[in-house]
């Protein structure tokens, strides 16, 4: 892939750029490898690839420069914008969109923020696309004039771009280097977005987590799938009676598990949003197996007797230090364990004695950047 931007200095941060993209993800094997090799043995599946470039689905975009001349992308060494709007790994739908995004800036006046002054509205831009290139856009503020600002120009906005279907403002009044606060503000459309996964219509909250390349996602859920119908069936060949997603977020492997055939799917999530849109898009499948409970998954665990199989998806930090030791003591049978980080899966994998890793594989959620996914089937050592 060929890039301006990164081959004038201006941004860096896929430093892969320069590596033919099939060696790009021979890299990643064998990093992959090496970290679970203590953790075998090990099977390992094809990797799976999407696009190398135009995947980004969803994308968040620091605004700088002036209302007039607004800049969408990231900050440079001195804090000002620099404007990334062509970069070659968004999707080309949520690149066209700029150009618009741009007039409404200019006709609402609304201020980028700056932040060697501290001053202005506007942080950041959010932008997520679906399947039937519908979009979510997202405004993140300082403050309610910001809002104000925004919102007698709307209906003209939207009418040259019916495809945005929910737009929302999120407030983050404070000085702080986050990617939005906690109050989000219905400004136009739908309250939830439409977006399918594991073939499933959901309906996701604008604060919600949604996987940021599409395809591969969609591809990381089908594996889970495949192994709870086939890997994780008993001697008899009955499929689990009870798994439980932990890290559920908006029901990705939950989902997947109950159309693989699981008695019954428990997701456990910390965002209340995230539960309701899970708990609402079962509802409205007919889903009555699967139910969707907003708590700390390493607290919740401890009070309930343990499914035959748990599937795991944290963050980039991993289980944290208490997680992993109760997963070793548990009575599953199975454990999926779907990570963005290889490095921590290696270290949680390191207090989970009693589990060896069975089979593996790499997905390339990320090409022309160093960061992976693995998604990895343990049984008992």
């Amino acid at each position: 892939m060929q890039c301006d931007y990164y081959d004038a200095g201006v941004c860096l941060s896929c430093t892969l750029m320069e590596q033919p993209y099939g060696e790009q993800v021979q890299l990643k094997q064998r990093q992959a490898e090496q970290l679970l090799e203590p953790y075998g043995p090990t099977t390992w599946l094809e990797p799976f690839t999407g696009p190398e470039q135009g995947y980004r689905t969803r994308i968040k975009m620091v605004v700088g420069g002036t209302f007039r001349r607004p800049t969408f992308g990231i900050l440079d060494r001195e804090r000002r914008g620099v404007d990334l709007r062509e970069c070659g790994v968004i999707h080309p739908e949520l690149t066209r969109m700029f150009g618009l995004i741009h007039s409404l800036i200019r006709i609402s006046k609304l201020a980028p923020y700056s932040v060697p002054e501290r001053a202005g509205e506007l942080k950041q831009v959010h932008m997520t696309l679906n399947e039937a290139g519908q979009i979510m856009l997202r405004f993140v503020v300082r403050s309610r004039a910001g809002v104000a600002a925004l919102r007698p120009h709307l209906a003209g906005f939207l009418e040259r771009a019916p495809h945005i279907v929910t737009v929302t403002a999120n407030l983050l009044p404070d000085h702080v280097a986050l990617a939005e606060g906690d109050e989000e503000i219905h400004l136009a459309g739908e309250k939830t977005f439409p977006l399918k996964i594991s073939g499933l219509p959901l309906r996701v909250r604008p604060q919600g987590f949604v996987q940021t390349n599409q395809v591969v996602a969609e591809g990381l859920y089908a594996q889970g799938g495949e192994w709870v119908a086939t890997a994780c069936a008993g001697k008899d060949g009955a499929l689990p009676e009870t798994v439980w997603d932990l890290y559920a977020g908006v029901g990705g492997f939950g989902f997947t598990a109950a159309q693989a055939g699981a008695g019954s799917v428990v997701g456990v999530e910390q965002s209340a949003d995230a539960v309701a849109a899970g708990n609402a898009a079962a509802a409205q499948q007919g889903l009555g197996s699967v139910e969707f409970i907003a708590a700390d998954a390493t607290q919740w665990v401890r009070e309930k007797p343990s499914p035959e199989l748990i599937i795991v998806n944290p963050p980039r930090r991993g289980l944290g230090p208490d997680l992993p030791g109760w997963l070793n003591e548990c009575g599953a049978e199975r454990i999926i364990y779907s990570s963005c980080n290889p490095t921590t899966l290696a270290r949680d994998l390191a207090a989970m004695d009693r589990w060896k890793v069975e089979q593996a594989r790499l997905l390339d959620m990320f090409p022309q950047t160093p960061h992976m996914e693995v998604i990895a089937l343990l049984s008992r050592s």
